[in-house]
């Protein structure tokens, strides 16, 4: 055993003897390779943040606010003298039409038609009095008074005070933008009021500002009253006056804001009233309707109405208001414009 391990230390040495003897070297061990590198790991994404949704958009008001915010509108712009403010009330094709004045097309035109009644009355005011509402369509009566300083209808000023009540039918759009109106005012008792000889009582005076809220009235479920209505006009056309005077209460008003300078009031005066209708337009001939309104108790109705002055035939267009009560007629207005007769009768043609 001992002599074995003698035998590999001289075997060894010898080698190492041997090495050095020949030049070579003893080469260290080598180390081991470095490990791989780790693989370089991108950071994790932050969290995805999601925008919380925007908050539903407000529902829009319904037609009939829209409706009242632009009369409210329009009586702030009148009072304010702002034609162009007033115009901006009415779509850019919006169509103004009056009896005895040419049809105005788009907002400049109703700016400027305006803007000669703010001219001839510097101090005009305005207000509505009663609103009467169905879907897109809207009645509404009104008044305005102003001094004629800046001289009417191109005239020479009277320095007098002047004002009517009037009516207007206006169709309005899904925004609340008037589309098409129709004005009712006579023009004839403007220019009695401006006229210093005019005989007392001739004309209705100018009415006295309004201090109270505006009347809204909306449509009910619904059409009482349409047979009534028809009924008193059908009487008319055939010339049968006490058939349309048993359509009326016995307390029954009638306002013609054209034909007559005070209310009505009782048979005796309502026959009067008649007469003066048939005395304005000789004959009625015919009186269709162009448009119809009901409304609660009330039947607004648009006509025209046809007849023979002096050989000549002639035709005045109206709106007329009645409130029913028990089946009759209990309240009656109605307006057109006597200008419109009058031109008729200086031969200037009729309005289609």
């Amino acid at each position: 055993m001992r002599s074995s391990r003698l035998l590999a230390l001289a075997a060894t040495f010898s080698a190492a003897a041997c090495a050095v003897a020949c030049g070579g070297e003893v080469e260290p061990p080598q180390p081991p390779p470095p490990p791989p590198p780790r693989p370089i790991q991108a950071p994790p994404p932050p969290p995805l943040v999601t925008a919380a949704p925007p908050p539903p958009s407000p529902p829009a008001p319904p037609l009939s606010q829209l409706e009242l915010a632009s009369l409210k509108a329009a009586a702030e712009a009148l009072n304010q003298h702002d034609a162009r403010k007033y115009a901006s009330l009415f779509t850019w094709g919006a169509v103004h039409k009056e009896a005895a004045a040419p049809d105005v097309v788009g907002r400049d035109g109703i700016g400027d038609r305006m803007q000669l009644l703010l001219t001839s009355f510097p101090d005009f005011r305005f207000s509505f009095d009663t609103v009467w509402q169905r879907g897109n369509v809207v009645a509404v009566t009104w008044r305005w008074t102003g001094t004629d300083t800046g001289g009417f209808l191109g005239k020479k000023p009277t320095g007098r005070k002047a004002g009517v009540q009037g009516a207007s039918v206006a169709f309005f759009n899904d925004d609340g933008l008037v589309r098409e109106i129709h004005v009712y005012e006579d023009g004839d008792t403007l220019v009695g009021q401006l006229d210093a000889k005019a005989r007392a009582g001739s004309v209705r005076p100018p009415p006295a500002d309004s201090t109270a809220a505006m009347e809204v009235i909306t449509a009910g479920s619904g059409d009482a009253g349409l047979e009534v209505a028809g009924s008193f006009y059908q009487a008319l056309e055939d010339g049968k006056d006490a058939q349309a005077l048993a359509l009326l209460r016995e307390d029954a008003t009638a306002d013609d804001f054209r034909m007559s300078p005070r209310t009505a009031r009782g048979p005796g005066e309502w026959k009067a009233l008649l007469k003066s209708w048939r005395g304005a337009l000789g004959s009625f001939k015919e009186l269709p309707l162009m448009n119809q309104l009901v409304v609660g108790d009330y039947v607004i109705s648009e006509r025209v109405a046809n007849g023979a002055q002096r050989g000549r035939e002639v035709s005045v267009h109206s709106v007329d208001i009645a409130q029913m009560k028990d089946g009759k007629i209990a309240r009656y207005w109605t307006w057109s414009n006597g200008l419109e007769l009058d031109a008729q009768a200086k031969g200037r043609g009729k309005r289609p």
